[in-house]
């Protein structure tokens, strides 16, 4: 008995890693994302603030 609770610990563990994986995935992505996004702002900010011809 002791050998099957060890063995549904492990499985509890293991699920609860890949949910864990799962949800850093998702994270970055979003992150990906949103940094995508800044840098596109950024570039377009940098283009109206350049300092204008001497």
């Amino acid at each position: 008995m002791a050998e099957r609770s060890r063995l549904d610990a492990l499985d509890l563990i293991i699920r609860v890693l890949i949910e864990h994986e799962k949800t850093l995935n998702s994270l970055l992505e979003r992150m990906d994302g949103m940094t995508d996004r800044l840098e596109e702002m950024v570039e377009r900010l940098e283009v109206l603030y350049e300092p204008q011809g001497s």
